[in-house]
């Protein structure tokens, strides 16, 4: 008997059959199918772009979202959900169940400044991502919308399309690669692997539409050729992020209904936080004052700032779980804190699958993420992870239980190392009240851990030099960019999340 193994990573081997000199004395093998693990749910993500803490109807809003509405009603709300400050790291978190500087994306997809931390938003070719995951158990995977994971010099027709979504998990794909795009008139569509023609759409088109009839067709023809098979759907639309493009009925629909300014709106959202129980008593009376660019933080009542900080503005992002069969108290506000890195890792323990040690040949890193499937379906679970990190343009944050420290960098100035905000975010969610000057140890011990955080992760250095970053780019990958390159890191970088001493939660304000 011959027995034969492929030359691929964690492939087949044969383990019965036999090879004769001719059929008839010859004996076939197959192997085992790849079956799902029993009772796997169908999974449908969607990643909503630029959304403010205040602007779905459930989280009170005057914007109407009945759909998502619906999908809360019957099942969770989570209200201390943090995210990254910015879309492209925020989507390397939620693939990969590791924090993005860890894996190459820290800042955009624009930019290749020649750090491990920051490589033009790839992820890493040795981060499996949780549809390549889900498709090895037997998964169809599908995803529609936006990507924004793959480097501005890897978009075009004549590109290395290693970054793109095929290449990363999905069977189909449909929509567009970079940052944004027009809501009209999409500059490129890409269905699978090709660019499609976008010379001309028809009156009245609108990507969201687009995208959303896409997504249902996609799962209905994955119904009729494979109803026992599960389905994952990675759903992304490009809204609500700029340009800001309405349909003309949307815009008749809400005529006037700004005028009042933002300030207004902002205090209506924060009350009817409060009356729906959204955020209890945690609302500030009025944070209005403190809020620089107005109608950015009316998204984000309570909350002050908006995206590209680690003020809760700009990573405290609304979050809905709907999964009939499975949550018992539908309709119930979750105030656990959750992380995007948890989200994987919740799939994976949902499943009973185990991370892999090994991906593309490369050995993997351990799941910064840790599950919150407890917290999805027990009201009384308590988040088993509470600590956290986060950067962008120079811009951190650090948060430990109920302490948290921020650092806001102005854009292309010289960075202050030093000048740190320390907030109990349990009293003070809003972030109104610096506590630095009367908590120095407390402050002190969350600089180091941030420190420690970041230099393990990939996220040093720090730079927020907006424009001459964006222009950074590696002259051997702008000379050949279809060149495949893959970016190995340091051991030093697999360190898993680990609990750490607890910091004081008893001491009065």
């Amino acid at each position: 008997m011959i027995v034969w193994k492929a030359p691929v990573l964690d492939a087949e081997i044969r383990t019965g059959g036999q090879d004769g000199r001719t059929f008839a004395e010859s004996e076939p093998y197959w192997p085992e199918p790849v079956r799902p693990p029993k009772y796997a749910p169908n999974i449908v993500v969607i990643f909503l772009d630029d959304l403010g803490f205040a602007e779905m109807g459930c989280f009170g809003s005057e914007i109407e979202t009945p759909n998502i509405d619906k999908l809360a009603a019957n099942g969770l709300i989570f209200n201390n959900y943090t995210t990254g400050p910015m879309c492209a790291p925020a989507r390397a978190a939620i693939m990969t169940g590791k924090n993005p500087h860890s894996v190459g994306v820290g800042w955009l997809t624009h930019a290749n400044p020649g750090y491990p931390g920051f490589q033009a938003g790839e992820i890493s070719k040795d981060a499996p991502t949780f549809p390549e995951l889900l498709r090895e158990v037997g998964y169809s995977t599908y995803a529609v919308g936006k990507w924004h994971n793959a480097a501005d010099y890897n978009v075009s027709a004549a590109s290395d399309k290693s970054s793109w979504p095929l290449r990363r998990g999905f069977y189909r794909f449909y929509g567009f690669l970079g940052a944004e795009t027009n809501y009209h008139a999409p500059g490129q569509i890409v269905e699978g692997n090709e660019l499609v023609p976008t010379s001309a759409y028809d009156e009245g088109y609108y990507s969201t539409d687009d995208f959303t009839d896409r997504a249902i067709s996609m799962l209905k023809a994955h119904k009729s050729a494979a109803p026992d098979k599960p389905f994952l759907m990675y759903f992304a639309t490009n809204a609500p992020h700029t340009p800001h493009h309405a349909k003309p009925a949307d815009i008749v629909k809400y005529k006037g209904r700004y005028d009042a300014g933002w300030d207004t709106i902002h205090r209506e959202r924060d009350a009817r936080q409060k009356k729906m129980g959204v955020i209890g008593a945690l609302g500030a009376v009025n944070t209005s004052p403190a809020c620089p660019m107005g109608w950015g933080n009316a998204g984000n009542a309570p909350f002050r700032f908006f995206k590209r900080t680690p003020i809760n503005g700009g990573i405290r992002v609304p979050m809905v779980a709907h999964w009939p069969a499975r949550i018992a108290d539908k309709g119930a506000v979750r105030g656990e804190w959750v992380h995007v890195t948890g989200v994987m890792p919740m799939l994976l323990e949902l499943l009973g699958l185990d991370y892999r040690r090994q991906f593309n040949g490369y050995r993997t890193c351990t799941l910064n993420g840790v599950s919150f499937l407890d917290i999805l379906l027990d009201r009384g679970a308590k988040t088993k992870r509470s600590e956290q990190y986060y950067e962008l343009e120079g811009n951190r944050g650090y948060i430990s239980g109920k302490w948290k420290i921020a650092s806001l960098q102005p854009p292309g100035e010289k960075i202050n190392l030093d000048n740190w905000l320390l907030f109990d975010i349990d009293a003070d969610p809003t972030e109104t009240t610096n506590l630095a000057a009367k908590h120095p140890d407390i402050l002190k011990d969350l600089i180091e851990r941030f420190d420690q955080d970041a230099f393990e992760n990939y996220a040093y250095p720090l730079d927020n030099r907006t424009l001459a970053r964006a222009l950074t780019h590696d002259p051997h990958r702008i000379k050949d960019a279809n060149r495949p390159y893959i970016f190995i890191r340091a051991p030093k970088a697999c360190r898993p999340f680990r609990p750490r001493p607890s910091l004081p939660t008893a001491i009065t304000n």
